[in-house]
């Protein structure tokens, strides 16, 4: 199949010139694909190993084997799993070197006149919904695969596009990278904070007092259930909380839900330095906690509690102790396990324990954080924004 194509950013030659139309042709007859030679391992047998060679399954390395199958530029294209709609982690993705490969995932090994760059990137940009072919779980079986048209254009301008790609994929990986850092860099200096391992002194170089036990009953001025009218999904009246609104320790401001403006709710709208907390929840997140850090013109809804604290006690300074390590764990053990539900009541929240340091020192420790996560955000930002970039880059480049 020959259709003559022509996608909107094309690369040139050295002249200035277009390069010929792109061609289509079916995945199997530009590439071999490898999955007779995959060999799956037990868990149990590589428990057993201590091998250095990379164990490969559907979306990327799951373990290290002592010998390997394959030792060459290979692309492995997901075959089974959510992540084939989800598409949360990469599904087609190379491989270079020894390495081994479960019964997870297709090996692809394009045919000379393909650059491997190139079709790792095409096959992965790909929606593969119409090629599912499982029920229970989602699947690409090989024949599917084999018949999945791709548009090729010559290799010379098959090896600039995936140059290009591989430099925006570069930068990508850095700030994936540094966000980590920063993330993990984050986690050990609260570690080292809230056990006191490292102390912050006073303006004049001095130590402050001593850490005081209090609950979180002593330092809270309210912590209350929300508003539990009847709520609505059509962006009309007052804008409240829901147990969604909470959306990786912030708030987010398009996940909420409406009551009638008829109602007067002023008594429950969020202040600046609110938390809210999520009493009602699957175990895994139960404890969540998202802090007001602006006006959002937000009211309290139900199913969440407000946390307010006292103006003795920095209330940033609170949120971050509330969404260590250790109070995530400690939520988890407190809380009421039904089925598919866990909750925890408000009584037996306000026995929670701390140790607080002098106001000052926990202002001081609150803006050293907020000044990380200050970094966090930015990076996030940039990392999201050249993904967008990529995104744009590849509904152009590829027809």
């Amino acid at each position: 199949m020959t259709d003559k194509l022509v996608p909107k950013l094309r690369f040139k030659d050295d002249n200035g010139n277009n390069y010929p139309a792109w061609q289509t042709k079916p995945l199997g007859n530009i590439s071999d694909f490898l999955d007779g030679k995959r060999i799956p391992i037990k868990e149990s047998e590589r428990a057993k190993m201590t091998g250095k060679y990379p164990y490969y399954g559907a979306s990327g390395i799951i373990d290290y084997v002592n010998d390997f199958i394959f030792d060459q530029d290979i692309i492995l294209l997901g075959e089974d799993g959510e992540n084939i709609i989800s598409r949360n982690l990469p599904l087609a993705f190379k491989v270079t070197g020894k390495c081994w490969v479960n019964n997870h995932a297709h090996v692809i090994s394009p045919n000379h006149g393909v650059h491997i760059d190139y079709l790792t990137q095409y096959l992965e940009q790909l929606n593969y919904k119409k090629y599912n072919t499982g029920t229970a779980q989602p699947k690409l079986n090989q024949e599917i695969c084999k018949n999945i048209y791709i548009k090729l254009p010559i290799l010379i301008e098959q090896t600039k596009i995936a140059d290009f790609l591989t430099s925006v994929d570069d930068k990508i990986q850095q700030l994936t990278k540094k966000k980590v850092l920063l993330e993990q860099y984050k986690k050990g200096i609260m570690q080292q904070i809230f056990s006191q391992q490292l102390r912050f002194k006073d303006d004049s170089g001095k130590d402050y007092p001593a850490w005081q036990e209090r609950t979180l009953g002593d330092i809270a001025i309210q912590l209350v259930n929300g508003v539990s009218l009847e709520q609505n999904d059509y962006s009309n009246g007052y804008k409240v909380t829901r147990i969604e609104t909470i959306s990786d320790t912030y708030i987010n401001i398009n996940r909420v839900g409406f009551i009638d403006t008829s109602v007067n709710i002023e008594g429950y709208k969020l202040k600046i330095g609110d938390m809210l907390f999520s009493n009602i929840n699957s175990v895994k997140h139960i404890g969540k906690i998202a802090y007001v850090d602006k006006d959002y013109n937000l009211y309290h809804g139900m199913n969440l509690l407000k946390i307010r604290i006292n103006d003795k006690n920095n209330s940033k300074y609170m949120y971050y102790v509330l969404t260590s390590i250790k109070y995530k764990s400690h939520f988890e053990k407190i809380c009421n396990q039904a089925v598919n539900q866990a909750s925890i009541n408000q009584s037996e929240l306000k026995k929670t324990t701390m140790h607080l340091p002098y106001l000052e020192e926990q202002t001081k420790i609150a803006d050293f954080l907020t000044s990380i996560d200050d970094k966090i955000t930015q990076v996030t930002a940039m990392l999201k924004q050249i993904q967008q970039y990529k995104k744009s880059l590849l509904q152009q480049m590829f027809i």
